[in-house]
């Protein structure tokens, strides 16, 4: 199920949970996990954390990278974003059957489809009902012709509307992009 692959690591000291770069927010929302270890005062293991980086991280990494001013985005090295252990992420002993475990738990039986999702979740999250928001601008005279034109469009009984100017936005996360 699992076969040979790269791994990229980070290893950082805080009392603020897990924390990552936005500069590396590539790498938040492509890694599958991250692996948080507790380490006391006299440097044993208390425990460790196996966070699976899913939908909901997915989902607050590319919010916070859509709310960004574009300026900001060229440093993203500045910021941050702070991953907290839950109950559900700790591994219930200190070794690899515990991590392979857990890893297979939350990846399943078929890693295509795992694939697959995690792509979905990197393309969908942050969309409302609707992708796009879309305004148009007709050349009519009065506002009631406006109302029968655009009855008459949907009958059929007009092929075109007199549209002189439209504008077509993303909105992600309520932000179109700048």
């Amino acid at each position: 199920m699992f076969g040979t692959g790269q791994s990229d690591s980070q290893c950082r000291s805080s009392d603020r949970g897990q924390v990552v770069e936005l500069g590396t927010s590539g790498q938040i929302t492509t890694s599958g996990f991250f692996l948080v270890v507790e380490v006391g005062a006299t440097n044993k293991v208390g425990r460790a954390f196996l966070i699976h980086v899913a939908k909901e991280e997915i989902s607050r990494v590319q919010g916070r990278l859509r709310k960004l001013k574009a300026q900001d985005r060229e440093r993203l090295h500045k910021y941050s974003i702070s991953l907290w252990p839950k109950a559900k992420d700790r591994l219930p002993s200190l070794d690899g059957i515990a991590l392979l475990a857990a890893m297979r738990a939350a990846v399943g039986d078929d890693l295509r489809r795992y694939f697959s999702t995690k792509a979905s979740w990197l393309d969908t999250v942050g969309y409302d009902k609707y992708r796009y928001h879309m305004k148009f601008r007709f050349d009519i005279g009065e506002a009631d012709d406006l109302y029968e034109m655009m009855a008459d469009f949907a009958i059929g009984e007009r092929d075109q509307l007199p549209v002189v100017g439209l504008r077509v936005q993303e909105l992600r996360f309520g932000i179109a992009p700048t």
